[in-house]
């Protein structure tokens, strides 16, 4: 899903973990480098999307829709994110995709090395 910048008093659904269902509250603020960062009236959560459209998650534990995977060849290159606390992302090459929890194989030129990622830690460059 695309990054939201979220403001004071907007609505929004939270929640701690994708078994709980979707809880509607008001956003506050967002605190960097804690396990519930996304600040609302309500209390603090791990998860937060716009309410506005994905108001059919209400009461659902169900995921919001994300935008299809990117299709990668070998040797194409990529930007891969390597720190979820900032948008920092860093240059590679593609080596495979084995279809599992992290699929994405990828060389790192600047440290010589490989290293697994999530699919949407991975953009084509």
């Amino acid at each position: 899903m695309e990054k939201h910048e979220f403001k004071p008093k907007e609505w929004v659904l939270v929640r701690d973990d994708e078994t709980q269902k979707w809880k509607l509250d008001i956003f506050s603020h967002f605190v960097d480098g804690i396990s519930f960062p996304y600040i609302c009236i309500g209390s603090y959560y791990s998860e937060c999307i716009p309410f506005e459209g994905n108001e059919h998650l209400l009461g659902t534990s169900d995921s919001p829709k994300e935008e299809p995977n990117e299709e990668f060849k070998f040797g194409d290159k990529v930007k891969c994110k390597r720190d979820k606390r900032d948008d920092t992302w860093v240059d590679g090459l593609f080596v495979v995709d084995d279809d599992s929890f992290l699929p994405y194989l990828v060389f790192l030129p600047e440290e010589n090395d490989i290293e697994w990622f999530c699919r949407k830690d991975v953009r084509h460059a």
